[in-house]
């Protein structure tokens, strides 16, 4: 009996650690691949495959011509009890771009139908 009782506080103590540990901390390597996916679709010049990634089209912005860029600050936490990510990062744009080069740039990711989605993208002032 003694040992039943140590193999199911062990299986309990496994799914916990799984559920709030592991999950979370994957979701959250989800969420930062898809911000560097799409920006590097952009470096790459590759806009179109960037926009499937917005949950609103219209707010997918007119960049183009991004020579780099890189993430200053990622934050995590729960909205109405949805994970939200929100990125600031710094983007560089040639000389001769309507954008201006290395201003920091607000990206807000959630989970949409079980799959991370920009929900915002806009320059900071």
């Amino acid at each position: 009996m003694d040992n039943n009782k140590k193999i199911i506080i062990g299986v309990v103590a496994a799914i916990l650690l799984i559920n709030f540990g592991l999950v979370p901390l994957i979701n959250r390597q989800k969420g930062k691949a898809i911000v560097k996916r799409v920006f590097s679709f952009w470096v790459a010049k590759d806009n179109a495959s960037g926009v499937a990634y917005f949950k609103d089209k219209t707010k997918f912005p007119p960049i183009y011509d991004l020579q780099s860029y890189t993430i200053e600050t990622v934050k995590f936490e729960k909205v109405n009890g949805d994970l939200r990510g929100k990125f600031w990062l710094v983007l560089h744009f040639p000389q001769d771009n309507l954008l201006p080069d290395g201003k920091t740039w607000y990206c807000e990711i959630g989970k949409v139908s079980r799959e991370w989605m920009i929900l915002d993208l806009h320059i900071l002032p």
